[in-house]
C-alpha cells in the first residue's frame, strides 16, 4: 500500500471586484474539502501555441525536480514571449496576485509572515525561477497541488488582463506595482513608478516626464485596495 497524505481536493474560484471590473481569478483551496490520497504524481507543465495558453499536464514517466522546474520556466517564459508585451511585466504582475498572505502554499500564510517573504531574488528571471520552483516544491513535499494550479491559472489570468478583449489596463498596472513592491525589486518612492519599457502593451502613459508611468502612494491606498 502506498504511503498516503492528508490534501486538500478542490479548487475553487472567488469573484474579484476591482475599480468596478469583475474578474475571476484563482485564490486558493477552501478549508474544509479534504481526502486522502496517494503519493503526488510527476506533472509538468506545458504551453499551447495555438491559444497561447499552459496547463498542468501528468508526466508518462518519472523526471528529476530540477528538470521540471526549468521546463516550467521555460514554458511560462514562451507564453509570456507570444504576449504583445514585455515578459517581465507578466511576470511581476502574476507576482502581484500570489503574494499575498491568503495564497495557498507555498506564497502565502500568516500576515506576520507569508511564504514569499522568503524569496530574495533580484530580477524578473529569478522572481519566476522562484514561483515555479516553490510550487514545485511544496507539491512533491506532500503540501497540496494549489500552488501550482495557481501559478497556472493565474499565468493565464494575466495573459487575458492584457490580450486584444480582456484587457483592463487599471488592475494589471497595480498588480504589476503591487508585484515590484513585494519582490523588493524597486526602491519606495515618493512616487511609485512603472518602467516605460514595462508599460502596458508597450505604450507608456502621459505621465509629467513621458517617460514612466507614475501612482503616488496616497493615490494607490485611496484608490487601490492593498493587503
Amino acid at each position: 500500500m502506498p504511503a498516503t497524505r492528508l490534501l486538500q481536493l478542490s479548487l475553487y474560484n472567488i469573484e474579484v471586484v476591482f475599480l468596478g471590473f469583475s474578474s475571476t481569478c484563482f485564490c486558493g483551496p477552501p478549508k474544509s474539502t479534504h481526502l486522502y490520497l496517494s503519493e503526488p504524481v510527476p506533472v509538468s507543465i506545458s504551453h499551447d501555441p495555438e491559444s497561447n495558453k499552459i496547463s498542468v499536464t501528468p508526466c508518462a514517466a518519472k523526471i528529476p525536480l530540477d528538470k521540471l522546474c526549468n521546463n516550467g520556466v521555460t514554458k511560462v517564459f514562451e507564453c509570456f514571449q507570444a504576449s504583445r508585451v514585455h515578459p517581465d511585466r507578466l511576470i511581476y504582475c502574476l507576482a502581484g496576485i500570489l503574494f499575498i498572505y491568503s495564497s495557498p502554499n507555498p506564497f502565502g500564510g500568516p500576515k506576520s509572515n507569508p511564504g514569499y517573504w522568503v524569496y530574495e531574488g533580484t530580477t524578473a528571471a529569478d522572481l519566476i525561477n522562484f514561483i515555479i520552483s516553490s510550487a514545485y516544491k511544496t507539491y512533491f513535499g506532500w503540501k497540496g497541488r494549489f500552488g501550482l494550479d495557481a501559478v497556472v491559472l493565474n499565468a493565464n489570468y494575466v495573459l487575458g488582463l492584457h490580450n486584444e478583449t480582456g484587457s483592463d489596463k487599471r488592475l494589471a498596472d497595480e498588480l504589476v506595482l503591487r508585484g515590484m513592491n513585494r519582490s523588493n525589486h524597486r526602491e519606495f518612492r515618493r512616487a511609485t513608478m512603472i518602467p516605460p519599457n514595462l508599460g502596458f502593451l508597450g505604450v507608456p502613459d502621459e505621465a509629467e516626464d513621458l517617460n514612466a508611468v507614475y501612482f503616488t502612494m496616497q493615490d494607490i491606498r485611496s484608490k487601490f485596495k492593498l493587503d
